[in-house]
């Protein structure tokens, strides 16, 4: 699941704040910036497993290109 916490503008630049929970409870907290005009997508995550920061960060890249 992934749910929404907060936006906000940083220098022209939108900041949406996310958290996921994934199916084994694993909770992977969220930052993304997005650069309006442009296609650019800056994503930081954070979560204790950082194994699955890569599998994690793929996995959005692939919704947000489809």
């Amino acid at each position: 699941n992934l749910f929404f916490i907060a936006r906000r503008r940083v220098n022209d630049q939108d900041v949406v704040y996310l958290s996921a929970r994934l199916t084994n409870d694993v909770v992977i907290l969220v930052e993304m910036t997005l650069v309006p005009g442009t296609p650019v997508v800056k994503i930081c995550s954070k979560t204790d497993n950082v194994e699955l920061i890569p599998l994690f960060e793929t996995a959005v890249d692939a919704l947000l290109r489809s």
